[in-house]
């Protein structure tokens, strides 16, 4: 018995009043985390709006071109990516695809 109070002794105090070091031993981080998850979906608070409204909206406005920009290059990629290694399975077997490209161009073979 006089093992465990010593050991409970020790974790309980830490030269200051209880409280104290119950707050310090209190991980805020779980309640922060538990509270953002709470606000971001709930309809009173409407967070994720203001989320996306105050921080992302005028981010991606500012960076639409280029976003843009990225993301036709990336697909280009891709596709090429696919005719280089795919694309060999589509011409053997005689039902190589017609794709549509972007901007009207209209329908081209691959």
């Amino acid at each position: 018995m006089p093992i465990f109070y010593s050991s409970m002794h020790r974790h309980t105090t830490c030269g200051r009043p209880s409280f104290f070091c119950t707050l310090i031993r209190v991980s805020f981080w779980h309640v922060f985390k538990a509270t953002f998850h709470l606000y971001l979906p709930l309809p009173q608070t409407r967070g994720a709006s203001c989320i996306y409204l105050v921080h992302l909206h005028p981010l991606i406005s500012k960076h639409e071109v280029e976003i843009d920009a990225a993301l036709g290059r990336i697909k280009e990629q891709i596709w090429r990516w696919m005719m280089m290694h795919v694309g060999g399975l589509w011409i053997a077997s005689g039902q190589c695809p017609r794709v549509a490209m972007a901007g009207g161009a209209g329908v081209r073979d691959h």
